[in-house]
């Protein structure tokens, strides 16, 4: 496995929180802390040194749920978290047997500022949890003033909102907009399948259309791909990899797998300014926190790591 090494970089989280209530294919409900939250469990996880600056809105009644995660490292800096009167949403996944998962939000979020934490970061993991996370004005003003890199989930910017609150997927109207607006871009195959259509199924048809998405901006591209793994692009070197899958034992809850993949990726090659080996360490970590629901396992996942690699 690689090791975190080299300098101490800060990275900005920026993205909402929000409670989750997992409902499992078997019928089981978990409440937890989520959104960003498992992006700054992974974060915590494997950064030694350095800073993580979470730029979130906590409501008072999520106050007491984010109290233990923000003690999990001394590196976390939680000056950029806002307070709020209001309370966090309630975002509702449920699971079903053949791996696919509908979405419910109990309402909207406000978007989050692009501020002084942010500027003074190395880097800005920005994940849109709710899709409404950073405005895409603010997002274009930020970046040309910006001297670091962004790094992007682009998540939620494929789901509408039904009437009901339901999730669904939908091409985003802006979404070439919010793409060229940063540097390095993760998404997967049915958010990839929101903007270029649903016959896309092949890896050849995603290499196609990572090109594509190279043209707008992005010198990095993941795409996750569940239990067919990942496929990683870097346009400058002209690396364009499918990485298979990290086996694992048993899935326990695929919750929050993106959102480590994401922090380790970019935690790794901040440090190794390596494409392909901060990828390989991500895909493991991510399998790592299938095993698991919640974020209480993140405390054992280097072992998990450990074992995995084996």
């Amino acid at each position: 496995m690689v090791s975190i090494v080299g300098h101490s970089p800060k990275i900005a989280l920026v993205g909402h929180m929000c409670k989750d209530e997992i409902i499992s294919s078997n019928g089981s409900l978990k409440a937890a802390i989520g959104g960003t939250a498992y992006n700054l469990a992974a974060l915590a996880s494997v950064m030694s040194s350095g800073k993580i600056l979470p730029v979130c809105r906590l409501g008072n009644d999520m106050e007491l749920l984010a109290k233990p995660l923000f003690s999990l490292s001394p590196l976390i800096d939680t000056s950029g978290v806002l307070s709020s009167a209001y309370p966090n949403v309630i975002h509702r996944l449920t699971y079903f047997q053949n791996g696919e998962r509908a979405e419910w939000n109990s309402g909207k979020q406000t978007p989050l500022p692009l501020d002084k934490n942010c500027l003074a970061a190395d880097a800005i993991l920005l994940n849109f949890i709710s899709g409404s996370d950073v405005r895409l004005a603010d997002l274009k003003i930020f970046k040309r003033k910006y001297k670091g890199l962004i790094y992007s989930d682009f998540h939620s910017l494929s789901l509408g909102y039904s009437k009901d609150q339901m999730r669904y997927h939908r091409r985003h109207p802006f979404w070439r907009e919010y793409i060229s607006a940063i540097d390095m871009l993760q998404m997967n195959v049915g958010e990839l399948r929101t903007i270029f259509g649903n016959t896309m199924v092949s890896v050849s048809d995603i290499k196609n259309a990572i090109t594509e998405l190279h043209a707008l901006g992005p010198k990095i591209i993941n795409i996750t791909m569940g239990s067919e793994g990942v496929i990683v692009s870097e346009s400058a070197s002209g690396i364009l990899d499918h990485l298979k899958a990290v086996q694992i034992p048993q899935e326990v809850d695929p919750t929050g797998c993106g959102d480590t993949f994401a922090a380790v990726f970019l935690s790794n090659y901040l440090n190794l300014q390596d494409t392909l080996k901060s990828a390989r360490t991500a895909s493991f970590y991510a399998a790592a926190k299938a095993t698991f629901s919640g974020l209480d396992g993140f405390k054992d996942i280097h072992a998990i790591v450990r074992n995995l690699s084996r």
